[in-house]
């Protein structure tokens, strides 16, 4: 274990007895549904079980590329085996079997492994060997298969490209598994549309978050990355604090790319993990590029408040040396990849975080009238009875639009109060 003296918290350190252990991505899971049972990967892409209950490592099987483990609220392990077949094993009996195999004439095993909530669907992503892309030469494609776990048939039709770079971050969404998030992942302050998901149902791709344009070549909105929420009801992105248009931090808007709400900038934030057990929380590294530190902090998503966990090692060089915190099953604890920034060693970190999480939710979101709507009436001042409980200022969400309120006077709830509004639209 070890001790953060400026956050006083205490880390759990999980490695292959000084060897390398990867966690896999922020949007994987990868705790049986007990949060008792870790599951990870080795330098050589074999994967390992760490049980908290007598604190032992077990070999599993071999693997095959990065982040090719997931696991489902049934509690089933998915991974992507050594020859590149998709195994479904039993977290409680370790009983195995194959849910699909690789289609004929695709090499390439696929990575990226995400999965729906039922458990009943499975998302890779892969370089394509099959061929049969109809899209322009000069485009870097990349194909989205579907696996169906019951049947083992792969849906393999759906797939896109760029010019200057291939989609990468694929995420199935958790409750409507036809649609597929990913990045259009060149340079970032190039990019002017890095959100997208394709609906398998069409095979239609759309730019779900439309970013504002510094110039015609420059994104005025930097965007890290992205998730879905558990529900699959949001999207949530990391905006970085250095766009030169609007605020940067943690923000979320619906799935079809609508109504945009602001959370909090406190923070250069990288990887958002999104609590499975309760929305209001998320968990995010910070840093990039050549930052060798990153902080891990849990966001209150209606408060917008931050707390500080602890700082580790990384390194913006390679993906796989970078945190990508994520909270456990049960929502208790966050866990997160730790590294010494020359890949000589590495492990994972897991944190209690009941104190912060169980915490009563200060903030009741309220709706203001259509008086108030914020295209309209932008810095207006308006009154309203409050259900903050604690006098201090919060954030609420009005008529899809998410604003920063500072308040004057509410020291107990279901009280009128002088709000000043400052929107972001």
């Amino acid at each position: 274990e070890y001790y953060f003296e400026d956050t006083g918290r205490t880390m759990t350190y999980v490695d292959l007895h000084g060897k390398i252990a990867y966690k896999p991505y922020f949007n994987a899971q990868c705790w049986s549904a007990d949060s008792r049972k870790l599951y990870f990967q080795g330098k050589d892409y074999s994967i390992y079980e760490y049980s908290m209950d007598d604190e032992t490592i077990r070999f599993i099987a071999e693997g095959r590329g990065n982040y090719g483990i997931v696991t489902t609220p049934q509690n089933k392990l998915i991974y992507s085996s050594k020859n590149g077949d998709i195994v479904e094993m039993d977290c409680d009996t370790y009983a195995k079997r194959i849910a699909g195999k690789l289609p004929e004439g695709q090499t390439n095993g696929g990575s990226q492994l995400t999965v729906s909530n039922d458990g009943k669907y499975l998302c890779v992503i892969w370089t394509d060997t099959m061929g049969g892309m109809e899209n322009d030469d000069t485009l870097k494609n990349r194909r989205f298969p579907v696996l169906d776990m019951e049947t083992g048939v792969w849906n393999t039709d759906n797939y896109f490209g760029f010019e200057d770079a291939p989609p990468y971050n694929t995420g199935m969404n958790p409750t409507y598994p036809n649609l597929i998030l990913f990045n259009h992942c060149a340079t970032e302050g190039d990019t002017l549309d890095r959100n997208w998901v394709i609906d398998t149902n069409t095979g239609i791709a759309t730019n779900r978050f439309k970013q504002k344009n510094y110039t015609s070549t420059l994104t005025g909105e930097v965007i890290s990355h992205e998730t879905w929420s558990y529900d699959g009801e949001l999207l949530y992105i990391d905006k970085a604090i250095s766009s030169k248009i609007a605020m940067g931090g943690v923000m979320s808007f619906d799935k079809d790319g609508n109504n945009r709400r602001h959370i909090n900038d406190d923070y250069s934030y990288l990887h958002l993990g999104v609590s499975p057990a309760n929305p209001r929380f998320v968990v995010s590294d910070t840093g990039y590029g050549a930052h060798k530190k990153s902080d891990i902090v849990v966001v209150d998503c209606h408060s917008g408040k931050s707390y500080k966990l602890a700082t580790t090692n990384q390194t913006g060089d390679d993906s796989v040396a970078h945190s990508h915190p994520a909270f456990t099953p049960d929502g208790q604890k966050v866990y997160f990849g730790v590294y010494n920034g020359d890949y000589t060693s590495a492990g994972i970190g897991f944190i209690d975080v009941s104190d912060i999480v169980n915490q009563p939710d200060l903030m009741e979101i309220v709706e203001l009238s259509d008086s108030c709507n914020a295209e309209r009436y932008p810095g207006m001042k308006h009154e309203i009875k409050l259900t903050e409980k604690d006098g201090k200022a919060g954030y609420n969400i009005v008529n899809g639009n998410f604003m920063r309120v500072n308040y004057k006077g509410a020291e107990q709830a279901n009280v009128k109060a002088d709000i000043e509004i400052t929107y972001f639209a």
